[in-house]
């Protein structure tokens, strides 16, 4: 593995031709936040704006949208199939939005009094992930209510945090307490090994032929 980032990065945002993210930093004894992209042609990191951070999690066509989130570092935005937007936070609370920013429909994502961690389209569905319950969660989009879980007192996963769809079958889960990478197919419900590492493992991302992960540790290429 090669390190591009070391210990503080706080997401990881796949682009186009790389990634962005915002690392927590010390600055004069003073917690600050930063924000990055990579490029992976360049295999060059840069310094960016809030801004610049903010178009790439949200859109650079949702500025109406990104007016309307606080909290826009732990928000977890979902580009649904019909072009809305779906904004979570980690205490569950949800809503979905146009492109004016204006509320479709407003809920929660709560598994035994916590919310999830990362949510993600596969298909026709959304899933959620909840480490504190050890679980994934299917939701039907049409109504956003959950119709199946996966996992809980099963083996299959430790602590799953962040999700990636790999394509309209396929999910991978990022698992803290395990610090693996699990492969599922969300038509069979089957559960296979896809990386294992050393330390908790908090996102992951294909992009074009390279795959990245964010660890403990730091943000690396496989």
């Amino acid at each position: 593995m090669k390190r591009i980032f070391g210990a503080g990065a706080l997401d990881l945002l796949p682009l186009p031709g790389g990634f962005a993210f915002a690392a927590a930093e010390t600055v004069e004894e003073k917690q600050v936040v930063a924000f990055n992209v990579y490029s992976i042609d360049k295999s060059k990191l840069s310094s960016v704006t809030r801004a610049v951070y903010q178009m790439a999690k949200f859109g650079q066509d949702r500025k109406n949208v990104i007016q309307g989130v606080k909290d826009y570092l732990n928000c977890m935005a979902v580009n649904l199939p019909d072009g809305h937007i779906l904004l979570a936070y980690p205490d569950g609370k949800a809503k979905i939005v146009n492109d004016d920013g204006h509320a479709v429909w407003k809920g929660e994502f709560i598994y035994k009094d916590h919310g999830p961690a990362a949510l993600v389209v596969v298909g026709n569905s959304l899933w959620g992930s909840f480490p504190e319950s050890n679980c994934l969660l299917r939701y039907n989009l049409r109504g956003m209510r959950e119709d199946l879980r996966l996992g809980g007192n099963q083996p299959n996963f430790g602590e799953p945090f962040g999700l990636f769809k790999m394509d309209e079958d396929d999910l991978l889960v990022c698992n803290r307490r395990m610090c693996a990478i699990k492969q599922v197919n969300t038509q069979s419900y089957t559960v296979n090994d896809y990386a294992e590492f050393e330390e908790p493992v908090l996102d992951y991302a294909k992009i074009g032929a390279h795959e990245y992960v964010r660890l403990k540790s730091g943000i690396y290429r496989l």
